[in-house]
């Protein structure tokens, strides 16, 4: 599962995130608790008002303490939850074979969060690579 773990978030999750790091000037950190805070609103959103409502106050707290702690301290260092990431993996594999055979899209929940979790991976930012600019001009003719 650790092998797994690394792989995913190398080359699927991490790329993403660094790149919209390096464009918006975020930090991982920032990247983690706005991912969060957008998770908690959409589900939010999406519960039925009549049912859940005990899910419902819980995820209203959550959004409330999220929007606060992004909002106050967007930069500050949050602690690595890998065993988060080892829960969310295999729900996220069940879920897309489930949306495969049922013809459906899979939830964006599993996938954000999974993309929250994975920029806390991500140690530093390499600064943005400078475009290189190619000189496509005729020479004058003497």
């Amino acid at each position: 599962m650790k092998r797994l773990d690394l792989w995913l978030g190398k080359n699927l999750f991490q790329p993403p995130i660094i790149r919209w790091c390096q464009l918006t000037g975020m930090t991982q950190y920032a990247v983690h608790r706005y991912l969060w805070w957008v998770l908690v609103a959409y589900t939010i959103w999406g519960l039925k008002p009549d049912n859940h409502w005990a899910l419902k106050t819980l995820l209203i707290v959550l959004g409330v303490t999220q929007t606060i702690s992004a909002g106050l301290w967007p930069d500050k260092p949050a602690d690595d939850n890998r065993w988060l990431r080892y829960l969310f993996i295999p729900l996220l594999a069940a879920e897309l074979i489930a949306a495969v055979v049922m013809a459906e899209l899979p939830s964006f929940v599993l996938i954000g969060a999974l993309f929250a979790e994975y920029a806390l991976t991500i140690k530093t930012i390499p600064p943005r690579e400078a475009k290189q600019s190619e000189k496509t001009g005729r020479k004058a003719e003497v």
